[in-house]
């Protein structure tokens, strides 16, 4: 996941919020760019169909970003 500052500025990611226990990440700096989220061991699980990802920043406009997870057979 790559998260840009847009029109709104320099911001921070402060946190991600993962929907499964065996998952993990890391915040990398994109440079100027804004963020990339690096997000490990996703398993293709029907219970994590329609789960959030749930990434909070210090940008006003956009203080939580969700990203929903799509499971199909």
């Amino acid at each position: 996941v790559v998260i840009r500052p847009g029109s709104g500025g320099a911001f921070e990611v402060t946190g991600v919020e993962l929907p499964a226990p065996g998952m993990s990440h890391q915040i990398l700096p994109f440079g100027s760019q804004g963020y990339r989220i690096q997000i490990d061991n996703i398993m293709p699980d029907a219970s994590l169909n329609d789960a959030m990802i749930r990434i909070t920043t210090t940008a006003s406009a956009s203080p939580v970003i969700e990203i929903p997870l799509r499971v199909t057979n």
